[in-house]
């Protein structure tokens, strides 16, 4: 699809696909998740919800959905003490959610962490105080053998639509008009092709209801 693509390609530091349900937004971060993987070996991910039980939910059905379109060859081995897909090539993919059980430290989930790139589905559930503290963790440098590597830094948010009060919404305002940022909207017509003219018909006669 169009969006998912353009999220694939976009070089931007701080990236928002939005979207309507149905959209397929999700499978967008899924796949550049893979595709970091193998094209920037060693490269430090960190995949995440807000909360712990969308990450072992929604978050983990993604993945594993994802992961089907790759051979067996490629896929990662779970590492449980860290929480992290392991991929062959040393490339790695904390898969844990934000919200601390502790108010006093709000940013354990990722403290200490060297990372190049951060990807946040349902970002809209997420409060702007991670999203201060997850640009400080955005500064890999070198691989685990220790070379210098160009990786690219970037943080992704995939959210559904957002009201205009919304902080997403000032971060990233639809004229792109802000250096450095980018706003990618999706919508069921971009994917139209996989989910099929019964299904958009029905999305598009509920939508006229509601309005």
């Amino acid at each position: 699809n169009g969006p998912q693509l353009e999220l694939l390609t976009a070089p931007d530091r701080f990236i928002e696909l939005e979207g309507s349900p149905g959209s397929a937004k999700s499978w967008g971060g899924g796949f550049l998740v893979w595709k970091l993987a193998y094209e920037h070996p060693g490269i430090q991910m960190y995949y995440c919800r807000y909360k712990d039980q969308d990450v072992r939910g929604q978050l983990m059905q993604i993945w594993d959905q994802v992961k089907a379109f790759f051979p067996a060859y490629l896929h990662p081995t779970w590492n449980t003490d860290l929480e992290a897909w392991e991929f062959p090539n040393q490339s790695r993919c904390y898969m844990r959610s934000l919200k601390s059980s502790e108010l006093t430290a709000i940013h354990s989930k990722y403290k200490g962490l060297t990372l190049a790139v951060i990807i946040i589905e349902e970002a809209s559930e997420v409060p702007y105080v991670h999203f201060v503290g997850l640009k400080a963790r955005l500064r890999q440098s070198r691989p685990p053998n220790g070379t210098s590597y160009p990786y690219p830094l970037q943080i992704v948010f995939i959210t559904n639509c957002v009201d205009e009060d919304h902080w997403i919404a000032g971060e990233f305002p639809s004229d792109n008009s802000i250096p450095g940022r980018r706003y990618i909207r999706a919508d069921i017509y971009s994917n139209a092709h996989n989910l099929g003219p019964n299904a958009v018909a029905i999305t598009f006669l509920a939508r006229r209801a509601i309005t």
